[in-house]
């Protein structure tokens, strides 16, 4: 190997090494994002019920029912943690091609461990909660008019173009870009189609990993979103 070609293989050997640790850094920041949304969430409701508190007597008896709901908020922010203690579960090892298992991912989440998380930025809080909502849009009977209204229209033309008595719906491959939470992925294959979700975010990644691979049980996890 010649100086050239050696200094080449030295930077593309740089490269791929500078690639991998972004990417893990990547990985580790959407976990911590994950672990992080019980504090940020109770955090946010306790600055809320502070503010309830020191409102005039007068005015707390008139927001009595608002001070209700927010202890609703609380149990379905304790739920929810539930969940997504689930859906970090063992995702160092979900994808075939590569492992992070090096990624620290204390799946039991001691109370010591939950101290030495770092603080996730807002926008990743914003997505993590927008992930929650997508389960109620995608997996939840409260989500089924959204789903006829955006899926449907889809189905029907999947199917009208390869109607059953003509075509072996095995051997037609569908792609779904965006795929999110897959269930117009699922839907697509229910219906025997070969499909194929892509998606981008490791929010999303993570999220259709523990309903699409994880828990089969049709009413599963209702006190939570």
């Amino acid at each position: 190997m010649d100086g050239n070609a050696a200094k080449d293989a030295r930077e593309t050997s740089g490269m791929k090494s500078d690639d991998e640790a972004q990417e893990k850094e990547h990985f580790n920041r959407i976990i911590n994002a994950f672990r992080y949304y019980k504090t940020h969430s109770m955090q946010r409701l306790n600055k809320t019920e502070t503010y309830l508190h020191n409102l005039p007597k007068h005015h707390q008896v008139l927001l009595s029912k608002y001070s209700h709901q927010l202890e609703n908020v609380r149990v379905a922010i304790e739920h929810n943690y539930e969940i997504i203690k689930l859906i970090v579960k063992d995702v160092t090892k979900m994808f075939e091609n590569v492992d992070h298992s090096d990624v620290e991912n204390n799946e039991q989440l001691t109370k010591a461990a939950a101290a030495a998380l770092t603080k996730a930025s807002n926008v990743d809080m914003e997505k993590v909660q927008s992930t929650l909502k997508q389960f109620v849009r995608d997996w939840s009977e409260e989500g089924a008019e959204e789903r006829k209204a955006c899926y449907e229209p889809i189905l029907e033309e999947i199917e009208r173009r390869f109607p059953l008595d003509e075509h072996d719906r095995r051997s037609i491959n569908v792609l779904v870009p965006g795929a999110g939470l897959g269930r117009l992925a699922h839907e697509i294959a229910r219906r025997g189609f070969t499909c194929q979700g892509n998606e981008f975010s490791l929010f999303m990644l993570f999220a259709s990993n523990f309903v699409l691979n994880k828990y089969h049980q049709t009413v599963q996890f209702t006190n939570g979103f």
